[in-house]
């Protein structure tokens, strides 16, 4: 089975559905991804309680 890693540009989606009050299973919906992985992405990277879209980009280029 192959996986892919979010790009920046289904972070910065899933920032702005967030914002918008989305539901986490609508943002997976959207992005074609399963819930648990947007699910995973966001407690992961949230920066003052608030997920953040560079915050998780440049964490994630920093674990590469």
């Amino acid at each position: 089975m192959s996986y892919y890693h979010l790009t920046i540009t289904e972070r910065a989606s899933i920032e702005i559905l967030i914002k918008e009050n989305y539901s986490l299973r609508a943002i997976a919906r959207r992005l074609n991804r399963s819930v648990s992985t947007i699910s995973r992405e966001v407690n992961r990277n949230k920066n003052n309680d608030t997920y953040d879209a560079s915050y998780a980009q440049n964490t994630y280029k920093s674990k590469k």
